[in-house]
């Protein structure tokens, strides 16, 4: 995601990252800008105009509304022209990304060292390649800032193609492209042409670009199938090739053993080379004979039959390829040839209702093979341990099946793919679908879908719709629990190839469900935004389920690759300007109906309601499904939609559509919970939660009020007692021939309660007498504090006078506060904290500042708490 604000960021620039977030030219010329540049994706998309119009009058909005709440109930009466250029408001910044995207991407003929494959789109292909010889910024800059032209040039070279490119060719003609372009002289050009050549050098010597089309699983499929079986291979002849070696040795001593190894007939095969020196007969009768202890015949011929299998199974002899079968009806619709695709494999084409039967009989078939392979490897394994049991194991490998495989076992196992029409798997094959998962043969199902079309119920004669529960092929298979499901759209091919390669991996039974773009039903401009917004839209949501990752459910699922994955919907930024030329963006939530309007197979569910006609019951999608039933009567939603013009203007959706992205809404909250994001217990758990810590806090808060009450009656009686003790104490000490003015007494303040409410205040000393004649002179009255001051043990830390002024007030160690500074604040925020205090602990004492504002008014609202 790029660095821009958040209501800047758009999630298609995760996927067109490579595009969006930096430099790319315009898509209909390879040559620069008009202005010498090259084009940034800001500065090429040019923000939709809105222009606001004058409500209509009231007869004719009236007739209208009639009209257009007649479409929304049927459905019947809109459109959208698919020649007007009409395209969703939220994607309308990629409207013009015929060449952006991450494809072609690039994918790797060998694996890295942790046995994982490669993916990367092109471009940062080309900028890891450019890092390994110009890691400073200062090197390289020409070639550094020309790779979203290289990119481009890449790209468009590639448009058009279904196959998959080898890398070294299609890049070598890319940057011959880009020399001629730039037409670089003099040290400059050299520099340039020394970097290109470097370039060259880094780049990797293999892999493929696949480009999008409806191909691209099976092509990415493939590729992952030859580095399975290169895999699988290694690690076989890694097992096998110590076992065969030690077999060959141990049989070798047991020839040696037969005293017919000693003959001269023998030693003339093995020495012929001597016969001429040797006089083989009289070498015979002067040779040791073998050994006088014989392995018995039957572990004999047992390790003989071990070899035999290793030998003729092992990855040189390697003769079980990966079964392919492929269902008649997805050849046709993505036109492809299986035998091109999977050079390497045992490829079958097959109808459809036959697929799933085929495919179980064609893995039990050559099963036995297999079996008999890890069998040889266990009994070997066995024999060269001295483990073998032959009243415990014979009867165990004469019945040993694929049904007592290991993990270990399974993963040397080359797999059986089964790719299917998602058409046919849902209305001709889901119980033989069923039974294959809920057999646990790990046969791997592809299923492609290639539309969003057909799960829209139509109006019945009355008008009347009734909303449809799509049948979810992926959901039915996570519902067997032990087969790995991946749905994904082609939006990200690395994390299609990821969730590819864990279920070839995977023990058991696996699913794949990818949603495809075919050109004859999307515009070919717009198939990698078509397969993105489908994704975003929760139109295809991405997610996998893998059994192996833990015991707890919601363990097992990972919808994280969605966009937002917490929310409803995705929140997107809508640019547009207004007739004043003011630009704005606001957060508008993309739903599954704006996904729609991108499609023309669902054009006639949506209607332009002209600007004069919008009124407050026109409202966003979104906002119209959070209403409750009895709100919604009067209302009809609508999505933001730009025509060719780039006008800003407003589409209602019908109710057909509008139960579809109710319906895709519930099956995005049943992958959520399943993922343990808005979890209906957990949220139970939470608010029970919740109404436990409130009444426990009433509780607490109650009892610390009758605390506080108590306290401060306490403290009461004992200033007052203090003070009479003080009066007293004064008087008594007094002339009272000598008139003398009263003493003025204060209360008490303090700033911590428990250290000052027990002192006393001394009596003023007596008089010093000097012995002479003078008049009794009265002592000078005790002013008692009037500071602001906290009550501080009762304090309950409710952090609303720190948050007022944090200088003022402070916390203590037991987190209570006090008065810490009083020239820290004024003394309207010392009443403020006072009357905010839940527990009326603030005493805000008298004001330091005589000449502080508004004074009149504050001392009466202070004296409530002084």
């Amino acid at each position: 995601m790029s660095n821009k604000n958040r209501s800047e960021q758009h999630w298609l620039e995760d996927i067109f990252r490579d595009d969006a977030a930096d430099l790319y030219l315009h898509p209909e010329s390879t040559t620069l800008a008009e202005d010498g540049k090259l084009a940034t994706l800001s500065t090429k998309f040019a923000a939709p105009i809105l222009e606001p119009q004058p409500t209509a009058a009231d007869a004719e909005l009236r007739a209208y509304w009639k009209t257009l709440r007649a479409f929304f109930r049927t459905g019947k009466g809109g459109g959208l022209k698919v020649e007007d250029g009409h395209f969703p408001a939220l994607l309308a910044p990629y409207r013009s990304a015929a060449q952006a995207g991450p494809y072609p991407c690039w994918i790797t003929d060998t694996l890295l060292p942790e046995g994982t494959p490669q993916v990367h789109t092109t471009r940062s292909l080309v900028e890891q390649a450019v890092a390994t010889f110009a890691a400073d910024p200062a090197e390289g800059k020409i070639l550094k800032d020309n790779i979203a032209r290289l990119d481009f040039i890449l790209k468009k070279q590639l448009a058009g193609t279904d196959n998959p490119q080898p890398l070294r060719p299609a890049i070598d003609e890319a940057l011959d492209t880009l020399v001629l372009q730039l037409k670089l002289s003099g040290s400059e050009g050299d520099v340039f042409l020394n970097d290109v050549n470097a370039l060259r050098k880094a780049l990797p010597a293999g892999g493929k670009l696949i480009p999008h089309s409806p191909c691209a699983p099976f092509y990415l499929l493939a590729i992952l199938l030859d580095l399975q079986a290169d895999q699988q291979k290694e690690i076989l002849k890694q097992n096998t090739a110590p076992l065969i070696a030690r077999i060959q040795q141990m049989l070798a001593v047991e020839r040696e053993k037969d005293p017919a190894a000693h003959g001269a007939d023998s030693l003339e095969s093995s020495m012929d080379f001597a016969g001429s020196f040797l006089n083989f007969d009289e070498l015979a009768a002067v040779m040791p004979t073998g050994g006088s202890v014989a392995m018995p015949d039957e572990r004999l011929h047992r390790l003989e039959q071990v070899l035999k299998t290793l030998e003729h199974t092992s990855p040189d002899n390697w003769l079980h390829k990966p079964t392919v079968l492929i269902a008649k009806r997805l050849t046709k619709n993505s036109a492809i040839n299986p035998e091109e695709i999977f050079p390497n494999a045992t490829v079958e084409v097959v109808s459809g209702e036959k697929a799933f039967k085929r495919i179980t009989n064609l893995f039990d078939e050559k099963m036995q093979a297999v079996s008999a392979l890890f069998a040889a490897m266990r009994i070997a394994n066995l024999e060269l341990e001295e483990h073998y049991q032959h009243e415990v194991h014979n009867d165990f490998f004469a019945h040993f099946t694929h049904t007592d495989f290991t993990e270990a076992e399974w993963a040397l196992c080359l797999p059986f793919i089964l790719a299917v029409h998602s058409a046919e798997l849902v209305h001709f094959g889901l119980n033989d679908f069923s039974a294959l998962l809920a057999s646990n043969r790990p046969v791997k199902c592809l299923a492609l879908k290639f539309d969003a079309f057909g799960h829209v119920a139509p109006p019945d004669s009355s008008g009347k719709t009734d909303p449809v529960f799509r049948q979810e092929p992926a959901a039915l298979a996570v519902a067997h629990r032990d087969a790995y499901t991946l749905q994904a759209t082609l939006a990200d091919p690395a994390r299609l190839v990821a969730g590819l390669w864990e279920g070839l991996h995977n023990p058991g039974p696996a699913f794949f469900y990818t949603l495809a773009a075919n050109p004859r039903l999307q515009p070919v401009s717009n198939a990698q935004v078509w397969s993105s917004a489908a994704l975003g839209g929760r139109e295809f949501p991405f997610f996998t389920y893998d059994n192996r990752k833990g015991p707890k459910w919601g363990s097992r699922f990972d919808i994280a690759s969605n966009p937002e994955p917490e929310g409803d919907w995705p929140d997107e930024p809508l640019l547009y300007t207004t007739s004043d030329g003011s630009h704005h963006s606001e957060r508008t939530a993309f739903t599954f109906a704006d996904f729609a309007a991108l499609d023309p197979a669902f054009a006639h569910y949506f209607s332009l309601v002209p600007a004069i006609y919008w009124t407050d019951d026109l409202i966003l999608l979104a906002n119209y499904l959070d209403l409750p039933v009895q709100e919604t009567y009067s209302k009809v939603p609508f999505v933001w939609i730009v025509d060719a013009e780039n006008n800003l203007q407003k589409a209602a959706v019908a109710l057909p559509l509008v139960q579809t992205a109710l319906e895709r809404l519930d099956f995005w909250h049943y992958l959520q919970e399943n993922a343990g994001i808005r979890s209906f217990h957990v949220e139970q758990a939470s608010e029970q939660l919740r109404r436990e810590f409130e009444t426990t806090l009433e509780q607490q808060l109650t009892e610390l009020q009758e605390t506080h009450q108590q306290e401060i009656e306490k403290v009461r009686e004992e200033s007052a007692r203090t003070a009479m003790e003080q009066l007293a104490g004064y008087l008594l000490d007094l002339d009272l021939g000598v008139d003398a003015p009263m003493p003025v007494v204060r209360p008490v303040a303090t700033e911590k309660v428990g250290e000052t409410r027990d002192k006393q205040i001394e009596p003023p000393p007596a008089p010093e007498s000097d012995n002479k004649t003078a008049p009794a002179k009265a002592p000078e009255p005790v002013a008692l504090s009037a500071e602001a001051w906290i009550e501080t043990p009762l304090c309950t830390s409710c952090n609303e006078c720190i948050n007022l002024n944090g200088r003022l007030f402070k916390y203590n160690g037991d987190k209570q506060a006090f008065v810490a500074d009083p020239a820290a604040g004024t003394f309207a925020e010392l009443v403020k904290a006072a009357e905010e205090c839940p527990v009326a602990i603030i005493h805000p004492g008298a004001p330091l500042n005589p000449k502080e504002p508004g004074l009149d008014a504050l001392i009466p609202r202070a004296a409530k708490f002084n």
